[in-house]
């Protein structure tokens, strides 16, 4: 069952020279219903991080991002970041 309008899949390893490169298919689907046609599918590569990867993948804004932003075959390098928050904001700060 599948309700996101862009879903993405890890599909093996490349390799250009020395570097090692991690697969990925972004498929952009017509409608949100279980038996949705395909509208178009686009590969790219991105630097060996696999457990970063892996989550980002099942994050549908991501994969309409990287879809409808860059054309396929494009190669990325994951940059994995920290974000801060402030818990309390009105509140005293002990």
């Amino acid at each position: 069952m599948q309700n996101n309008l862009y879903t993405a899949e890890l599909a093996g390893q490349s390799w250009d020279k020395d570097k090692r490169y991690e697969m990925v298919i972004i498929t952009k689907w017509k409608d949100r219903t279980d038996k949705s046609p395909k509208e178009g599918q686009k590969t790219y590569y991105f630097n060996p991080d696999f457990k970063l990867l892996a989550k980002q993948i099942k994050d549908e804004d991501w994969c309409k991002e990287i879809y409808e932003s860059y054309p396929k075959y494009t190669r990325f390098k994951i940059k994995s970041e920290v974000k801060c928050y402030a818990e309390n904001i009105n509140g005293n700060v002990n």
